[in-house]
């Protein structure tokens, strides 16, 4: 495995207006094929050019911006503290905000995009919120029922998958994130059909088109020593909800399915630290990588593997993985937070 590194230069693109509106400001026009990384201690959305490695900033995405997600000329922006979505477009234009006026805030998380709807988990306000896609209003709020701290969320034709735990309770409580559980929802009439259990701390999920639900979970948290033990990969077979450990005693935070490959990203806040971990659809490890790094996002291509440093003040750096060598190339500087690569 070959390492490559690169420095970039930092530009800055110019944005028109400001404010919390409708339409809060402008950008500049975003080359297909950018690298799109959210800097979460600075606020802002940065573009990659991966001709030249160079990086500049879209704009403001709020604070704890925790997730972006592309479609078509569109990104998404999920801030939860700000309790936003921003609807960024990337051929240049205004950008427009969703915002939950809700007391408290229910700290939008994870959202997931299908071809009419963006579905966002409100991790502190227990429900899936549906948005049009159209008119970018809210069309659904489902109450999840059961106490929980939703995070990750996913789909397929006939169901929505949401990944969930008891939540955070209180400092030292040891029920804090237990439970860890997969809702299933109807996706016509927004019915919960089943939870599904899986290990603690359940955080995030992904579908593959080989009919699997993949979940990564964390597992338990020590809050006296700031770390994770327990947790593991679960995958839940979409046709009959039944599920199968690929991994225990690994503290995944993140997992994606992608061309017949499982990958899961270890917490660097657990005890295994294993970073990058590539699994085949058998379960079979077939490798690991960016051992003990702080990893958040990830994407890919038909060729690479894009992985990003989760916040970050200090220099924070993007990672390109070719999917057969896997040799690195390294970029620095491009802010710590997740990714999406914009096709």
């Amino acid at each position: 495995m070959k390492l490559k590194i690169f420095s970039v230069i930092l530009t800055f693109a110019v944005l028109s207006g400001c404010g919390v509106g409708e339409e809060d400001f402008t950008t500049q026009p975003v080359e297909k094929g950018s690298l799109l990384v959210i800097d979460e201690a600075n606020q802002t959305l940065n573009r990659v050019s991966l001709s030249d490695f160079k990086t500049g900033s879209v704009g403001y995405v709020g604070e704890a911006a925790n997730d972006i997600e592309i479609d078509g000329k569109y990104a998404y922006v999920v801030s939860s503290l700000s309790a936003a979505i921003f609807r960024i477009n990337l051929e240049g234009g205004y950008v427009t905000t969703f915002t939950y006026n809700q007391y408290p805030k229910p700290n939008p998380y994870n959202i997931a995009v299908d071809e009419g709807n963006i579905y966002a988990t409100l991790s502190v306000g227990n429900r899936l919120s549906v948005i049009s896609k159209d008119t970018f209003k809210e069309i659904e709020a489902i109450d999840l029922v059961d106490n929980g701290y939703p995070e990750g969320v996913t789909f397929d034709e006939n169901h929505i998958y949401i990944a969930s735990s008891d939540g955070y309770i209180e400092w030292g409580n040891p029920g804090n994130y237990k439970n860890g559980r997969v809702v299933v929802i109807d996706k016509n009439d927004y019915s919960i059909v089943t939870n599904i259990p899986v290990f603690d701390n359940a955080q995030s999920v992904s579908y593959g088109d080989n009919g699997f639900v993949y979940v990564a979970c964390t597992g338990e948290y020590d809050t006296g020593n700031f770390s994770y033990t327990g947790g593991g990969l679960v995958a839940i077979n979409t046709s009959d909800f039944s599920t199968n450990v690929i991994q225990k005693d690994y503290q995944f935070y993140v997992v994606k399915y992608n061309d017949n490959r499982i990958y899961a990203i270890d917490s660097a806040y657990g005890h295994t630290k294993q970073g990058l971990v590539i699994y085949s659809t058998d379960g079979t490890k077939i490798t690991n990588l960016l051992e003990g790094k702080n990893l958040k996002g990830l994407d890919f291509n038909n060729e690479k593997i894009y992985v990003s440093h989760g916040y970050s003040v200090d220099i924070a750096n993007s990672y390109i993985i070719d999917k057969e060598s896997f040799d690195i190339t390294v970029i620095s500087n491009t802010g710590g937070g997740d990714l999406a690569l914009y096709k």
